[in-house]
Formats: C-alpha cells, structure tokens, sequence
C-alpha cells in the first residue's frame, strides 16, 4: 500500500500508526510533490 500525501508529518505519522498494527512491510509514505515533479518530467 503507498500513501501518497504532501503533508509530510500526516505521511510519516499514518507509515508509523500502520506499522504498529503489523502493516510495517507494506506500507509506504510517497511525498506528493516529489510524486507530481516525476509525472510532469515523465518519470512515471
């Protein structure tokens, strides 16, 4: 599961909150500007 969001303590925070839940290997927290920078130079 990727959590995309540019807010980046609710990212770090929601990563955090479902790898205590037993989540941890699947879950990751991808920074929305650094997503939309990649999809307009077409680094998708």
């Amino acid at each position: 599961m990727y959590i995309y969001t540019t807010d980046f303590a609710a990212g770090e925070g929601a990563e955090t909150v479902l790898a205590s839940e037993g989540y941890g290997d699947s879950v990751t927290y991808v920074n929305g500007f650094r997503f939309i920078e990649d999809l307009v130079a077409g680094n998708s």
